[in-house]
């Protein structure tokens, strides 16, 4: 694939990474974005979206899951050739899983994970792990929470290192995703909770930059049990 120096140009302001998607994936689809094409950075589309850093993250993660983007380090993030497939179907495929079903896996994935991001996790890891964290202590919504928190935690898993635990985790994203992962809004719907859930981060955070892998370990382990907990015991469907 030979790379091009043109870059697109978006304006206005949008409330969600879906627009952002589709917009880029659309200009893809009709040729406007040929193979090559670099796009402009996270930072460039945020201000021209109006939106945060991370809710652009997230379309440009879901736009690379869909195989239509590819991103190179040091070099930038480019359209692909448009003869890739869109997705690949171990994640078109995700099973059907409980929202319960998806906290008891990614209780198993991060707590799991804690030991390899402690050891391998750079200082750029840790900074944007603390950007999806610094969003939700920023974020108004709900759904402006959910989206930061979904970054916060993403980010956590990359900064192990290791393909095949994120290709997991992002798995699991499809499949909580697939069963409606909206059904266990309530339990940040309030402020209060929200900042509870923020101050758990901000520990785990710590942990984490401190190397303390025991510590990192816990806080996920008490925070998604905690989570269980609260599932089970508000009788909310499973």
């Amino acid at each position: 694939m030979t790379s091009q120096s043109n870059t697109i140009l978006v304006g206005g302001s949008r409330d969600s990474e879906r627009t952002i998607y589709r917009e880029i994936a659309s200009a893809i689809t009709r040729g406007e974005l040929s193979p090559g094409t670099r796009l402009p950075t996270e930072r460039a589309l945020a201000e021209s979206y109006g939106v945060s850093r991370n809710l652009v993250r997230l379309a440009l993660d879901q736009l690379e899951a869909d195989c239509k983007i590819e991103r190179k380090v040091g070099a930038g993030t480019f359209v692909t050739d448009p003869d890739v497939p869109e997705r690949p179907t171990w994640l078109r495929d995700a099973p059907d899983i409980s929202p319960m079903g998806a906290i008891e896996a990614r209780r198993v994935i991060e707590v799991g994970a804690v030991e390899l991001a402690v050891a391998r996790a750079t200082d750029e890891d840790l900074d944007r792990i603390e950007s999806g964290l610094r969003a939700m202590e920023a974020a108004e919504t709900a759904s402006a929470f959910r989206a930061a928190a979904f970054t916060f935690h993403l980010e956590f898993i990359r900064a192990t290192h290791n393909p095949l635990l994120v290709s997991m985790y992002e798995l699991l994203i499809a499949a909580r995703a697939k069963t409606g992962w909206n059904r266990l809004g309530y339990l940040v719907n309030t402020e209060e909770e929200r900042e509870r859930s923020c101050l758990q981060g901000r520990e785990f955070l710590e942990a984490l930059r401190n190397r303390d892998a025991t510590a990192a370990a816990r806080f996920r382990d008490q925070n998604l049990a905690a989570i269980l907990a609260r599932i089970t015991d508000s009788g909310r469907p499973t």
